[in-house]
């Protein structure tokens, strides 16, 4: 008699059908690998919270005369001889407003410089977010109105807070004649 021998094909085997599953398990494990190293699947992308980083550092700011946001009574280079610097827009006595806005990347501890020039006192108080935080500062007169007498005076210390601030100078009549502002951070 003729022996007949029987092809067993490997899938009907326990041993074949282990290996094959081994094999597709190792295939969809190095294709999701893959696939998240790429950033495709898995883990968003770590995400940095700002309220918990290292605050930005508090840098120094200038404002030319012109910088201005909002004024009241007062311009830019209305007179000739005096340059580019903020001056009453009349000589009657009446309320003279000027306001900077900008901006804080964290609360910063600031001294406001004012470069002004006066031939006498014309006293100003300093306001910030609403608060008055000067009075009387400016008054030391500089020798004269024109630009040769333009001079940086320390004008107040200031907290400023983290994001939009509004700086104020006010005074009641005449201003003295203005040609910038710095804000010069203080400590770290």
């Amino acid at each position: 008699m003729p022996e007949t021998t029987k092809s067993a094909d490997w899938w009907t085997t326990i041993p074949g059908i282990l290996t094959a599953l081994a094999g597709v398990i190792v295939a969809v494990t190095g294709l999701v690998a893959a696939l998240s190293a790429a950033g495709v699947v898995g883990r968003p992308a770590v995400q940095v919270d700002s309220s918990s980083s290292t605050p930005l550092p508090c840098k120094e700011m200038s404002f030319s005369a012109r910088d201005y946001d909002s004024a009241k009574n007062v311009g830019v280079g209305l007179y000739a001889g005096y340059g580019e610097v903020i001056t009453n827009n009349s000589s009657t006595e009446q309320e003279n407003m000027v306001e900077f806005r900008f901006e804080s990347p964290t609360p910063c501890k600031y001294q406001l410089e004012v470069e002004y020039a006066a031939a006498s006192p014309r006293p100003v108080d300093v306001r910030l977010n609403d608060s008055l935080i000067a009075q009387q500062v400016l008054r030391v007169p500089t020798g004269g109105w024109g630009q040769q007498h333009q001079q940086w005076h320390t004008a107040a210390v200031l907290l400023a807070r983290r994001g939009t601030n509004r700086l104020r100078v006010v005074r009641s009549s005449v201003f003295p004649h203005i040609r910038g502002l710095r804000l010069v951070p203080i400590g770290s």
